[in-house]
């Protein structure tokens, strides 16, 4: 295995992603990488907070099946068996209409993103 640059060496206790999904595997793709990177829960009093990853993706009409593999690939919380093993959940999701107008035509587009 290559050696791992001292930034990724610690784990963080929040990652965000950005219009990231482009193919149906990157869900899985995002899952390993936060598996390693993000922070494992923790007993300790020291460590109150739960590590996080926020996801931001757009829902172009062509990309339905790429942003259906997120809640795919993640389970939500409450659908998840209550034991000591921590996984990957999905905890809430929003979906944000922006209205604006486009380059050049000065009509109203729209664009909706989780």
């Amino acid at each position: 295995m290559p050696s791992v640059p001292e930034l990724l060496s610690e784990p963080f206790d929040i990652i965000f992603g950005a219009d990231i999904v482009y193919e149906a595997d990157h869900a899985i793709w995002i899952k390993k990488c936060l598996e390693r990177l993000l922070r494992r829960p923790s007993t300790s009093a020291a460590c109150l907070l739960t590590a996080t990853f926020h996801l931001v993706i757009p829902l172009r009409p062509t990309h339905w099946l790429e942003a259906g593999s997120i809640e795919a690939t993640f389970r939500w919380m409450d659908d998840m068996p209550h034991n000591d093993y921590p996984e990957l959940a999905v905890l809430s999701k929003e979906t944000i209409l922006c209205e604006a107008y486009r380059d050049g035509d000065r009509k109203r587009g729209c664009d909706v993103a989780e």
